[in-house]
């Protein structure tokens, strides 16, 4: 009975409930990085194409307004907004490559829309005209890039049809 109490307590039994232990935790986050990537694809593929249109609609509208000339500040602001919106919520539905993309076109709308606070430092600087002549530029960068990110939000969403 003695070797039956020491073969518990020995060695051998504390060794093998250690490398269990290893085991399953390096299972646990298998598992879990397993799952994380499968919800990541059912959310990219079931969400992404509404809000890649949504994207193209406000890429639209911000080409229209650009086109026409006329550059509503509040039409334009709303446009900003939604487009900050959208891609905020893209951001968080893809990975790297289209990640740091839409963060740039986020620094960019955040430069125009003066949500960093840069609006009073150009209007006061620039006495208001030329700030409007950087806002249509900086404002036709972000439609070429929503445009650019749109198009590549189509293609990652073609590919990821195939590899599952």
């Amino acid at each position: 009975m003695d070797w039956a109490i020491d073969i518990v307590n020995g060695k051998y039994i504390s060794a093998f409930a250690a490398l269990s232990s290893i085991i399953s935790l390096v299972i646990t986050v298998a598992v879990y990085l397993g799952i994380r990537k499968i919800k990541r694809f059912y959310a990219f593929t079931a969400r992404v194409p509404e809000l890649n249109e949504r994207l193209g609609e406000i890429a639209s509208k911000i080409s229209s307004s650009l086109n026409s000339g006329t550059l509503n500040t509040t039409s334009t602001k709303e446009m900003l907004a939604d487009a900050e919106v959208t891609l905020k919520s893209i951001c968080n539905k893809v990975d790297n490559p289209l990640k740091n993309q839409v963060r740039k076109i986020i620094h960019d709308i955040e430069f125009i829309d003066n949500t960093k606070g840069l609006k009073n430092k150009f209007v006061k600087f620039f006495n208001g005209s030329p700030y409007e002549g950087i806002q249509e530029n900086k404002l036709r960068e972000v439609y070429i890039s929503l445009y650019k990110l749109n198009a590549e939000c189509k293609n990652a969403y073609e590919d990821s049809r195939w590899e599952q």
